[in-house]
């Protein structure tokens, strides 16, 4: 090869790797500025409610990191922190519906970016009833909830309650995906579900999808229909 040849190839390899520098920066700022945030992220996750001040940190590294980069994760992440500030601001306050509608807005728009979020599909199902109640569109988000990660075990009792509280305004088919949650739900803790279908008075919707498990049909029946002690 010629010394013009290996000039250009070297110039060339230089564009490439600055190219490569100028893509990744961006992913990698936004990577940094959200790193401290994992505990929030992880507590908000295991069904805890960080502080106020925790959340109102964590909610400005987020919105400065999805600046940087925009990805459905983080988004999702975003959405769930507002969702937080709703309750701890109280659901029916001017400022925790004005935050459950940024959540709804965040979650959407994390959907969009990656359809695969099963915990930001349940929780807009969950902001919208705080802030709207029923609404046409809570069958189709409770159908995507479900059925982007049908056997979540974080979700699986969540949407297992939806399940019940929303039944009479669900479709065949996301009837049928909510049987996948009691089903799920049956196999961890039997004795829960039946309490959870006592309560709703919800045994005869309950019922069917253990028809597939016997032996755990069959505990279900012994808790809830003959009533023993929980």
């Amino acid at each position: 090869m010629s010394a013009a040849g290996r000039l250009t190839v070297i110039v060339l390899a230089g564009l490439a790797g600055t190219l490569l520098i100028a893509l990744a920066t961006p992913r990698f700022v936004s990577g940094l500025l959200i790193a401290s945030e994992s505990g929030v992220i992880g507590s908000l996750s295991d069904g805890g409610i960080p502080s106020a001040q925790d959340l109102e940190r964590a909610e400005n590294a987020y919105q400065t990191a999805l600046l940087w980069f925009p990805e459905g994760t983080s988004a999702a992440h975003l959405g769930a922190i507002r969702y937080a500030e709703a309750r701890v601001a109280g659901f029916q306050t001017d400022d925790g519906r004005r935050l459950l509608d940024l959540s709804i807005a965040t979650n959407r728009w994390a959907v969009e970016m990656n359809p695969v979020q099963p915990f930001a599909w349940t929780q807009m199902v969950e902001a919208t009833l705080h802030l709207h109640g029923i609404t046409a569109d809570i069958d189709p988000l409770f159908n995507a909830a479900i059925a982007t990660a049908p056997y979540s075990p974080k979700l699986v009792w969540q949407r297992a309650q939806l399940a019940l509280s929303l039944w009479p305004f669900l479709g065949p088919q996301t009837r049928d995906l909510a049987m996948t949650q009691f089903r799920a739900a049956g196999r961890a803790d039997v004795a829960d579900l039946a309490r959870l279908a006592h309560a709703r008075t919800a045994g005869a919707i309950v019922r069917p999808a253990l028809e597939a498990d016997p032996e755990i049909r069959e505990r279900f029946d012994r808790y809830y229909l003959l009533r023993r002690p929980f």
